[in-house]
This record gives C-alpha cells, structure tokens and sequence, in this order.
C-alpha cells in the first residue's frame, strides 16, 4: 500500500504531473481524518482553479476557499504539494515570470526550486516578510496560498525605471484579450542587449501607441476586477 511519503516524493520527482496529484487526492480521502480530507479539498480545489477563466465571477470565493483550507495545513506540505505563481521576478525587464512553482525543479529544500529558464533559485515563502526580504535581495519568490494577498503587499526587489510597465501574472495572462500577443513591444533593445534601436517610422509609432493604450485598459481592469 503507498503511503504519504510515497505520493510525496512522487510528487517532489515531477510536481506539474496532474494525475498524481489527483489520485493523491482520492488517497487523502480514504484516510478519513479531517486533516486529509483539508489536503484533499486543497488539491482539488486548485486543480479546479488552474483552469477556471480568470474573469469567472466565483475565482475569489474559490481563492478564500484555498486560503482557508491552506492555513489548516502544514507549511512544508504547501510548499511540497501547492502550484503558486511567481513574484517579482528580477529578469526580463521587470515583467513578472508568468511561470508556476510546480514547474520548477526541485532541490533537496523544499522551500527552494531551481529555475531552468534564468538559472536561478526561487524560494517559496510562507509570510509576507520573508518575501519581502527575498524580494529585496533580488530573488524570485512563490507565496503560500494560506497568505491573503493585498494590491502592492509585495515592494519591487529595485526602483523601477522611468517608463517601466509593471505586469503582474494576471496582467500578462490577460494581454491576448487586448490584441497583444507579446510583451516584447514594451521592452526597450537597449536593456535586452541589442544595442540602439533603430529610429521608428510614423506607422510603427502609432502602432505602439495603440498598443500601449491597449495595455494600460488591460491593467486598469485588472487592478479593478
């Protein structure tokens, strides 16, 4: 028979795998104590939210939900079992990194995943505090879904520069809706690398005046939904 440490290391060796998750879940149940019936409500409850639109008018009671069921459990299991966004990522131009904790690798801390993309350590953590420390020191951080979440609770890890677009992942998921495919029409070249960008003709001009407008629409809707 498998235990919890069974579907945890599983868990641990590919933390985006679906399934495993869900016949952990159906595992949680049989147990019959309430503290696996909270994990199992947990797990199914997130799976739920991972493809639930994100203007769906019952995201935020689902969010309390996940909050409350989140706080009953243990942290390290969060950290182990849960699938938060990253925050504040330092690369690519202070867009956040739309990318999850369950597609990170994991290390031997299971506050601590490595991610393949910029090559650095993003830490899970379970207060606002800790993030913001980490935060500060320039790192990548996932939040514990336990955590109720405030507009801005998280300090920019550096000043933003004059002009800068700060997307949150919400934000960037949204910019489809708004007829914007990429961020790369607000990255400036000079900051990727690419030296001076060329001078921009009348038509590329309005074109990027159009999509900035389109953008700003986007994150007014995003702060007020």
């Amino acid at each position: 028979m498998p235990t919890d440490a069974d579907f945890l290391g599983k868990l641990l060796e590919n933390p985006a795998e679906e399934t495993t998750r869900l016949v952990y879940a159906d595992w949680l149940d049989e147990q019959g104590d309430p503290l696996s019936k909270d994990k199992a409500d947990f797990i199914r409850l997130e799976s739920r939210m991972a493809i639930l639109p994100e203007q769906s008018l019952n995201r935020l009671r689902y969010v309390k939900q996940l909050q409350r069921l989140a706080s009953r459990v243990d942290p390290q299991w969060l950290a182990a079992v849960s699938h938060p966004r990253l925050e504040v990522c330092p690369v690519q131009f202070e867009f956040e990194c739309p990318k999850q904790w369950a597609e990170l690798t994991p290390t031997e801390d299971v506050r601590v995943r490595s991610c393949a993309s910029c090559r650095r350590s993003v830490y899970y953590c379970e207060t606002l505090s800790d993030a913001r420390t980490q935060a500060t020191a320039g790192d990548c951080v996932a939040l514990s879904p336990a955590l109720v979440r405030r507009l801005n609770d998280l300090s920019p890890s550096r000043p933003l520069a004059p002009g800068t677009i700060r997307l949150t992942p919400d934000m960037i998921a949204r910019l489809p809706m708004a007829g914007i495919l990429t961020v790369e029409d607000f990255v400036r070249p000079s900051e990727a690398g690419l030296g001076r960008p060329p001078a921009p003709d009348r038509n590329d001009r309005i074109q990027k005046r159009a999509a900035k407008a389109r953008l700003t629409r986007i994150i007014h809707h995003a702060k007020n939904c």
